[in-house]
């Protein structure tokens, strides 16, 4: 019995849709010491790493930037050398989802569904802070040199509940 397996009326135009995006992708990541969040986030009993990870096609063109930090305690060599690798791997990570957009793809807790792609809303935070937070932690930040707040206040938007109430905690014990 030799049955011809019929193709979905769809398959022709989504095989068109897929073809352009196959194949590989010329991408370079390049890592640099973050010393602005290692002074902000350094303390007196903490060693803070940070790095920014920014990804750029084969012509230069900037695609993407991430951030990673990690502390260190010291408790041999092999711990320094995980917090380090934890931080750069971090930043790297945070590149790759913001040049993918992969928050506006996978679903979070608080949505229950999946968030539409080609929409012209801005993408919400998962998990935003709530206001109490965001004008506490606006309080705490006046104590800081005029860059830092305002590095803070353009990265306060894309900040989730748990980032602002890190850097809230990391501010408070300064």
């Amino acid at each position: 019995m030799n049955q011809k397996r019929v193709q979905h009326p769809a398959q022709s135009a989504i095989e068109g849709q897929i073809s352009p995006f196959e194949g590989d992708y010329k991408l370079t990541a390049h890592f640099t010491r973050d010393v602005d969040s290692m002074r902000l986030f350094g303390r007196k009993n903490k060693v803070v790493v940070a790095f920014i990870c920014t990804l750029s096609d084969e012509l230069g063109n900037y695609i993407s930037q991430g951030r990673g930090l990690a502390f260190i305690s010291y408790d041999g060599e092999r711990q320094i050398e995980r917090a380090i690798l934890y931080a750069r791997n971090s930043s790297l990570i945070d590149c790759a989802m913001k040049a993918s957009k992969l928050s506006t793809i996978f679903p979070s807790d608080e949505d229950g569904g999946v968030k539409s792609t080609t929409s012209n809303q801005p993408v919400p935070v998962v998990n935003k802070p709530s206001d109490k937070q965001v004008n506490y932690l606006k309080s705490l930040m006046e104590t800081l040199p005029t860059n830092e707040q305002n590095d803070l206040m353009t990265q306060l938007p894309q900040m989730s509940r748990y980032d602002v109430s890190q850097l809230i905690n990391n501010l408070k014990t300064a």
